[in-house]
């Protein structure tokens, strides 16, 4: 197996501005989250570094049930900026948001990142990647050592290995990432789901309760018929999701009478 090896960062790390938060569903209590503010060249989205010691598997689905994933580097001030942060953690090495994809040629074939985003830019360490294993593991996953790439087991459990998570959903296009207008208040989260109640807002398709494509009577007949607490037999009656169909739930479906968008 590789060792992760210390390194040291060439330059000052410059001003990040850190916020203390308390993170969204799925995501430890109190966390340091750090803004890429487009001011400074950046994208504006989010990132953590999570010290949780843990395979790439895991530290992904934490990232997703926190409505984000892990970090994804497509350029190289993107990269120099996920290093500085790395850094200031204390920790040498955190998992990144690439995979190598089943049955691809080794080593540097098939390499993608989960969020669907062009593998273009790549800054592997000298000799990476190599699928070097002493276990005889697949090294499939990639990860931020210092400021370059190493491949490693996504099984992999070390010491010194965290994740870096990234934040970037912007469900009401108003080119402001969700994440930070949450935290600091902008926009409600009253089921800490971490997506703001406003996204979550019932649409047409969802007051289509008999599913024909138009909200009509159908509709309205089949929320009557099981007004009250939801019933499994017709849980979509209950398009706000509240747990009971009411006069909400009317409001809504009147709200979207006509047809509906296929």
């Amino acid at each position: 197996m590789k060792t992760l090896h210390p390194f040291r960062t060439a330059g000052a790390l410059g001003a990040l501005a850190v916020t203390q938060i308390a993170l969204v569903s799925g995501a430890s209590a109190q966390s340091t989250a750090v803004q890429w503010r487009v001011e400074d060249g950046g994208n504006g989205h989010w990132y953590e570094v999570l010290q949780n010691q843990e395979s790439w598997i895991a530290a992904r689905d934490r990232c997703e049930i926190a409505k984000g994933h892990l970090a994804t580097i497509t350029t190289q001030a993107e990269n120099d900026f996920a290093a500085k942060i790395l850094t200031r953690s204390g920790l040498i090495a955190a998992w990144l948001g690439g995979q190598q994809q089943p049955n691809s040629c080794e080593p540097a074939c098939g390499w993608m990142w989960i969020t669907g985003e062009t593998f273009a830019f790549e800054t592997w360490r000298p000799g990476e990647p190599n699928n070097f294993s002493n276990e005889g593991l697949n090294e499939n996953a990639l990860v931020l050592q210092g400021q370059a790439w190493n491949d490693y087991p996504a099984t992999l459990n070390a010491a010194s290995l965290g994740s870096i998570c990234e934040w970037s959903a912007d469900c009401n296009n108003d080119n402001i990432v969700d994440y930070g207008q949450i935290i600091t208040g902008q926009l409600a989260d009253s089921n800490t789901n971490g997506i703001p109640d406003i996204c979550e807002q019932p649409q047409c398709q969802d007051a289509d309760i008999t599913n024909n494509h138009i909200v009509d009577g159908a509709d309205l007949g089949s929320l009557l018929a099981f007004w009250g607490p939801v019933n499994p037999v017709l849980p979509q009656a209950d398009i706000n999701r509240d747990g009971v169909v009411n006069g909400a739930d009317i409001g809504i479906l009147l709200a979207n009478w006509g047809p509906c968008g296929l």
